[in-house]
């Protein structure tokens, strides 16, 4: 693999120390911040009842419906227990995961041992040797799953007022295309503009904007 100085990295663990710190830094804190007049121009989307909706205790039925709603040969982690697991022994099993899912909506807390991932990265060209060509997913383990996505449910239904129409990209019902045509309008209007007032247009690169944490 060749790091970001263009050194060629050959060994496993200078491969593994390379990629580790990358993944580090892209999904730390950068320590965004808004400027207080600014934040006068955003209206308040969420109201208290719609939080209070989205973090209410969630019931064994509702667990339960998240549960078969999952793909139940779905990839785990280690452990090696998918959802069919959960499903076919619920009887034994079910009061033990709803206690737990419970538990950290009461507490606001995961456990550690839940929040254990095994990360694989999957190459996006045949000669992937650089750490763009690689992506990332993550491989939780069942209980994790079913957390993540009760809080999905709950907040899909807000996701269409804190979403702006302009954006197309990694949004339901969306086509990122959409940005490809609007951009080549604007570059030919700016070409075919005349006169003595001018335009700038502003190229930005988010490198795995949808990867960082702000």
């Amino acid at each position: 693999m060749q790091d970001d100085l263009g050194g060629w990295l050959f060994n496993r663990q200078d491969i593994g120390n390379f990629l580790i710190t990358k993944f580090t830094n892209l999904y730390r804190d950068e320590g965004v911040t808004s400027s207080p007049p600014l934040a006068d121009f955003f209206q308040t989307i969420v109201t208290r009842f719609k939080n209070f909706s989205i973090s209410a205790l969630p019931t064994k039925l509702k667990i339960m419906e998240t549960l078969k709603s999952m793909n139940p040969h779905k990839a785990p982690r280690a452990e090696g227990m998918p959802g069919l697991f959960f499903e076919h022994y619920w009887n034994i099993v079910g009061g033990d995961v709803v206690k737990t899912i419970q538990d950290i909506f009461l507490s606001d807390r995961v456990l550690a041992a839940l929040n254990r991932t095994t990360v694989v990265l999957i190459p996006k060209t045949l000669a992937a040797f650089l750490f763009n060509h690689l992506r990332l997913i993550s491989l939780c383990n069942t209980i994790y799953k079913i957390f993540a996505k009760l809080l999905a449910s709950w907040l899909w239904s807000l996701l269409p007022k804190l979403i702006s129409l302009n954006q197309t990209a990694c949004t339901s019902g969306c086509w990122i295309g959409e940005n490809t045509l609007l951009v080549n309008e604007v570059i030919h209007y700016l070409r075919r503009k005349k006169g003595i007032i001018g335009y700038v247009g502003i190229k930005f690169d988010l490198h795995k904007a949808y990867d960082r944490v702000n």
